[in-house]
Formats: C-alpha cells, sequence, structure tokens
C-alpha cells in the first residue's frame, strides 16, 4: 500500500498537507481544479522480480480522498502480463493497487495532469514473512501490541507505507503480539530497509529502524513507559454514553517530524468509559484530532501562541487530561449557486461545528487590534465536520450536528463573500441550510512597462497578498508586454475574519535590477480593465516590507525555535555547504552532481509527484526557471524515491518541466542527507550560492522573516543582484 503523506510548510507553522490546503484544516482535493469530463488512460505492465510476465493479475485504480476510495477501474493481465485502465480522472491523487497469487501486493501512485495515455510496468517481489518480538521494559513479554506505522521502500524505488486504517483496502494482514510476544508482519519483499512503529496503550510509541526482512524473526523490540493521557469525550446534547469498545482513531501530532514523525501517534483506540487512554512521548505536540463513526469530535486541539487553553506540550509532564466534545453525526441539505440563483455542480463543500463558548474565549484572549480572534487561534474553537460535492443542480447532502456551524464551498474560479457562512442546524424534520452564494473571481489583465512608457517583454508578474490560501498566480509578460493572472479564488484575511481584498501585481525584470508594484482591490476589480505595472529602480516594496518586518523584535518562543532549529539541523545553517546530490538519476541534463552548477545560484526544489501543494508551487518554479540567465541561476528539482525515474521523466514531459531533476536512489540517499539539513516536508526549498554553500533555507530560518515557498521569485531576483559579479541594470 503506498500512501504519501509529508508534512508541509505555511509560513514559518508546520502543518500536514492536508491543513496547508487551507489553514482552517478544511480539504480540498486536486480533483476540484480539473472540472469537466476529460480522462486518462493507464496501460500496466505486470512482471516478476526475474523480468518473467505474471498474467492473471488483478489491477485495481484508487483514489485518495482522506481513505483509499476504489473508482471502479479494474481489469485482470493476460498472458503478456498486460492490462489497460480507462477513464481515469485528472488528478494528482491516484493509486493503482496490483495484486498476484504469491507476490506482495503493491500500489504505486500515478497522477495524470491531461487526457493522455501512460505506461507503467510494475515490479512484483516474492514476499518473507517475518515476525518481531515485543517486550516491555521489565522484559516481560507484551500482548495486544501492534504496529503503528510501517514503511519502506523496494527495489524498483516505490515507497510503502502502511497503517492501521488503510490495512484493510491494502489487503495486508493486522496482527497483535500474543502471550509470548510474538508480531508477525505483514508479507514483503526481502532486501529492503524496513522502519517501524509498535503501539501498546500502556506503553508509549516505539520505532525501529533500518531493519531487513527476512523469514522468521526480524528483530526484538523494548517497549517503555511515557505520559500517560487521557481524552475525555463529552458527548454534546444527548446525554448517552458512548458505548464502551467503541473506536476512536486518534492523530496526535509532535511538534516536528509531520504526521509519520517519529513521535506521532496515529492509532485507532478502545474508548471505555466515555475515555480514550493511550501514553505518548515527552514531548511537544502541535495538535490532537479524533475521529469517530457516528460523532464528530473536537474542537481540534492545537498549540497556538497567547492561547487561552492548555497546551499539549507534554515535556516533563506526570499525566495530560485532554478534554473533547463528540457531537452526533446528523444529515442536512443545501444548495451551492451563482450570483444569479443557478446552481454550480461539482463545488467541495465542508462543514465545520462551531464552539460558542471557545470562540469567546478566544475572542477574549486575542491579541489583534480589533479584537477578532486570528484563523489560526479561531480554528481552536472548530470541529471538522463532512464533506460533499454538489450535483448538477447545486444540491449536496453533508453530515453536521445540531448547533451552529459554517460552511466553506471551494470551486475553482469562485469565492464566497464570506469566508465560511454561518448557519444553525436544528434538530427540525426540515434540515435543509439557507443557498451559499459563489461569486467569480476577477481575472487580473495588464501590461508591463518602463518609466518612458513601453512595453517591456520577459518581466515575472506575479499577484502577491498577505492572506492566506492556495498559491497566487505567476505568468511572463508577452512581446507586448501584456500579462495575464487568473485566480483561483480570493485569499482568506490572515488576520482575523474575512476575504482579503489588497492585493499587487508585482513585476520584477529578471534579468536586471528594475521592478514595480500596483496596488488591486480583488473585490472592486473589473475583469476587463488593464493593470499597468511601471518599472523603477525604486526599492521594491516587497523588500521594503521584509526589511520593516525583520526589524521588529521577535518574541521569546519564535527566537527559542530559530536557535533549537539551528542547533538541530546545524548541517542547514547559513554558509554551511549543500550535500552534493551524487547518488540519484539526473534527468534533463548531462550534469551529475550539484557541483556542476557552481558559479550560478541554484533552487533546490523537493517534491514527488503525489504532492499536491508541490503542484501549486511548479507554475513559480517554470517561471524561475524560464526568466532568469542561466548563467547566472538554475532550477534542481529533487524527486523522492517514490517513482521510478522513467516515471519521473515522462511526468517531466508531459507537464514541461525542462529544468535539471534528480530522482534519488532506491535507499533514499538524498533524502538521508537533506534530512539532517531540516527537509522533512514536500514541497522544501533551500536556495543555494554560487560558492556551493547554503544562501536560504527555510528549515532553518536565519534572519529572513519570510520563505521560499512564499516569496522564490523575489528572493532569487535580490540574491542575484545582490551578488557584485552578477549585478547589472537593464535598460
Amino acid at each position: 500500500m503506498l500512501y504519501q503523506s509529508k508534512s508541509c510548510w505555511v509560513g514559518s507553522l508546520a502543518v500536514t498537507c492536508f491543513q496547508a490546503m487551507s489553514l482552517l484544516a478544511v480539504s480540498h482535493s486536486h480533483a476540484e481544479e480539473n472540472p469537466g469530463p476529460a480522462t486518462a488512460t493507464l496501460k500496466v505492465s505486470v512482471q516478476g522480480e526475474f523480468g518473467g510476465p505474471i498474467p492473471d493479475a488483478s489491477v485495481e485504480a484508487f483514489q485518495w480522498t482522506g481513505e483509499m476510495s476504489p473508482l471502479g477501474n479494474t481489469a485482470q493481465t493476460d498472458a503478456k502480463g498486460e492490462a489497460e485502465l480507462a477513464g481515469l480522472p485528472l488528478d494528482d491523487y491516484l493509486y493503482v493497487q496490483i495484486s498476484a497469487e504469491g507476490y506482495v501486493r503493491k500500489t504505486p501512485a500515478i497522477t495524470f495532469t491531461t487526457a493522455t495515455t501512460q505506461d507503467l510496468t510494475v515490479t512484483m517481489y516474492r514476499p518473507v514473512e517475518g515476525w518481531i518480538e515485543v517486550r516491555g521494559e521489565d522484559g516481560q513479554p507484551v500482548v495486544g501490541a501492534e504496529l503503528m506505522v510501517l514503511n519502506y521502500t523496494d527495489q524498483d524505488g516505490t515507497e510503502f507505507v502502511l497503517y492501521k486504517g488503510i490495512a484493510d483496502s491494502a489487503g495486508a494482514p493486522w496482527q497483535v503480539s500474543d502471550a509470548a510476544g510474538k508480531l508477525e508482519l505483514p508479507p514483503m519483499p526481502a532486501n529492503v530497509s524496513l522502519s517501524l512503529m509498535v503501539i501498546h496503550p500502556d506503553w508509549k510509541p516505539t520505532k525501529v529502524a533500518e531493519l531487513e526482512p527476512v523469514d522468521g524473526l526480524v528483530s526484538s523490540v523494548t517497549l517503555h513507559k511515557g505520559v500517560p493521557v487521557e481524552v475525555v469525550l463529552q458527548p454534546v446534547r444527548t446525554g448517552q454514553t458512548i458505548p464502551d469498545g467503541t473506536t476512536a482513531d486518534v492523530l496526535m501530532m509532535a511538534s516536528a517530524g509531520g504526521s509519520f514523525g517519529g513521535l506521532t501517534i496515529r492509532h485507532p483506540f478502545e474508548i471505555n468509559d466515555n475515555r480514550i487512554r493511550f501514553q505518548a512521548e515527552s514531548t511537544n505536540f502541535g495538535e490532537i484530532r479524533v475521529a469517530m463513526d457516528d460523532y464528530f469530535v473536537g474542537p481540534v486541539r492545537y498549540n497556538f501562541p497567547d492561547s487561552p487553553f492548555e497546551p499539549l506540550n507534554l515535556t516533563n509532564a506526570d499525566s495530560s487530561t485532554i478534554d473533547l466534545n463528540a457531537y452526533p453525526k446528523q444529515k442536512v441539505r443545501g444548495r451551492v449557486v451563482d450570483h444569479l440563483g443557478n446552481g454550480i455542480k461539482n463545488v467541495h463543500v465542508r462543514g465545520v461545528l462551531i464552539d460558542a463558548e471557545r470562540m469567546k474565549a478566544i475572542a477574549e484572549a486575542s491579541i489583534e487590534g480589533d479584537g477578532s480572534p486570528a484563523p489560526f487561534r479561531k480554528a481552536a474553537a472548530m470541529t471538522i465536520a463532512g464533506g460533499a460535492t454538489t450535483d448538477v443542480n447545486g444540491d449536496y447532502e453533508i453530515e453536521l450536528a445540531p448547533g451552529p456551524v459554517s460552511i466553506e464551498a471551494m470551486h475553482h474560479g469562485f469565492y464566497t463573500k464570506d469566508e465560511m457562512p454561518d448557519f444553525e442546524v436544528t434538530q427540525d424534520a426540515d434540515r435543509t441550510l439557507p443557498d451559499v452564494i459563489l461569486l467569480p473571481v476577477p481575472t487580473i489583465r495588464g501590461i508591463v512597462q518602463d518609466q518612458t512608457g513601453k512595453p517591456v517583454p520577459g518581466v515575472i508578474a506575479k499577484l502577491t497578498s498577505l492572506g492566506r490560501g492556495d498559491t497566487l498566480p505567476v505568468a511572463l509578460s508577452d512581446e507586448d508586454g501584456r500579462f495575464e493572472l487568473t485566480m483561483t479564488r480570493i485569499p482568506y484575511a490572515a488576520e482575523g475574519e474575512g476575504l482579503e481584498s489588497d492585493a499587487s501585481v508585482l513585476a520584477i525584470d529578471p534579468r536586471g535590477k528594475l521592478s514595480g508594484s500596483t496596488d488591486v482591490d480583488l473585490l472592486k476589480h473589473d475583469s476587463a480593465a488593464d493593470v499597468i505595472v511601471t518599472l523603477s529602480t525604486d526599492q521594491p516594496k516587497w523588500l521594503s516590507e521584509i526589511k520593516k518586518s525583520s526589524d521588529q523584535p521577535r518574541s521569546e518562543e519564535s527566537l527559542e525555535q530559530i536557535e533549537t532549529l539551528k542547533a538541530k539541523y546545524a548541517a542547514g545553517v547559513v554558509g554551511q555547504p549543500a550535500p552534493r546530490l551524487t547518488s540519484g538519476t539526473w534527468l534533463n541534463t548531462t550534469a551529475t552532481s550539484l557541483e556542476a552548477f557552481r558559479g550560478r545560484f541554484v533552487l533546490l526544489d523537493f517534491w514527488f509527484i503525489g504532492c499536491g501543494p508541490c503542484h501549486r508551487d511548479m507554475p513559480e518554479i517554470k517561471v524561475a526557471h524560464e526568466a532568469f540567465p542561466s548563467d547566472k541561476f538554475a532550477v534542481v528539482s529533487v524527486h523522492t524515491n517514490s517513482m521510478k525515474p522513467e516515471v519521473v521523466q515522462a511526468f517531466a514531459d508531459e507537464n514541461k518541466m525542462l529544468y535539471a531533476i534528480v530522482v534519488d536512489d532506491a535507499r533514499g540517499q538524498i533524502e538521508k542527507d537533506y534530512r539532517a539539513l531540516g527537509v522533512d516536508h514536500y514541497p522544501s526549498y533551500l536556495l543555494i550560492a554560487p560558492d556551493g554553500n547554503i544562501l536560504l533555507n527555510d528549515a532553518v530560518p536565519d534572519g529572513v522573516p519570510t520563505s521560499l515557498r512564499q516569496h522564490k521569485l523575489e528572493l532569487i531576483h535580490h540574491a542575484i543582484q545582490s551578488w557584485d559579479r552578477y549585478a547589472n541594470d537593464r535598460p
């Protein structure tokens, strides 16, 4: 079972990829960004480890929607080991599962961005059947221990990640340790580097890495006592007791390491006496989420600065009690329409439950000047509810709970005037919500000119905003100096509530020092009107704002975090040499290491095909490669070993990624080298100076109050023009 779940970055706060799509933790599938009936075809060739075809193998397509959802596309391989799946949607989160008797099941990720036919060769391996011995720190066998997560990369570079929630769809038997402490492992290939975590409610999770699967005993694991955690669930408006033995999925994420980090807890536990009990590491946790079949549980607990609620920091804690509400699920109906009242189909709708008392406490503790809570703090009063997609009439049915709710409706090219319209769900027979009205997002068209009014071609035009949301559009001006910027939606306000209407069109001359910007009101802009941006030698507005921000005193917590990151990732501090990237397979270039790019600035772009946020950043990567002079700058795109080099090359060709790409080797050596620099989430960026040393590293902020993720084009331009050897003025 292959499931990529890397953590992402929003500003300076590490969050999961799921959260990065919406900072109020509202999911948005990339599939909605590709509306229409266009489909793709996958031709699969299945072979054994010695190259012979495997007939009668089962091939099935899945889509990741928070779980593995079958698409209904299935096939069997013929005598040549070949099969075809047609009618696949255009999506970043597709998987094809191959099963054959006597072989380890395999589920590689696939991505289609255009209606095309893609070839995929899959090598299947014979399994070994191993087990681990689990004992407590007292030396006694532990009964009832389970795997929390297991991962390895097989011989041809396909990454395998398995946890209990997806074991059934992966066809992997899920075992618990017996009276002798014997815990059988799922079938897997030999000759791979295996990592796993073992969990038991009475012990803290324990990770073991770099194991080699064999038939028989693979390793002995010793569990240790941790910090006892008790999650107390309070059913809301029912007065009922949750039946003992009910299962609840818990995700308690450590502040560093992401959703599969070594300290994170991700596991289903039984509820007894309305309580979930387990043990955790003595460390700082950033959030906890609990999911159940019949209840929504929340609010999601976060560690926010200035929060009026008890933090999740278990460092040096003797125990921890976490109180959460359990809201009974209830189906309601609604409709999404445009400003003329016409229903809109394929709108993704997500519900959020509001805890009025917590919202009041957050508002009272808010440090914002207008007294309104900033979004991250506001999220601490929210519980994520159900989701749905509208039909051809704009209708949807969704699971919510009685009480105050908010609805987020997301669709390419539309926005809601209110960030998330508020409603009240009642227990009446007519459970219908008021209509959600979507408005069209304006298109920004304009001209870049010099100070004499002459149009300037080849200039980077980028929409900038202090708001939050999807990556903002970027383009190059044509021979007439014209550009067009198309947004997916209006950004949300970074502070307080509502939408951020104030934006700017930033123009950067990639071959000189000239730049300019023009302010735009996104809620009042006429798509038919031209925005005029005039280039000058004045200090760019964005740079002035960054310098102003850098002069502001940082909080003691922020300074402490920076020093902690510097100590933890000493190899990633500014001025340190960047690892050479010699162990991977290079594409689109004759280079075989990073040294080939000495004398130029290099943007290292860490990504993988199945990463939605990586896809949204690609337009800026392409513009950087195309616009900045090739004798002064280069992009090196570093792909994980989750795909074979030939698959990455095909994807790059299809998506016109013309810059250098290096695909990590089967052992993940590049990932290991750069993990020491803080690269443990995707996408990640480093800017390397012409001398081969680190100039900027998002993972280790060093005096720069912004990131390459947010301002890569501006920071690259500033670096080039600040380098004495390169600085010049283009008329």
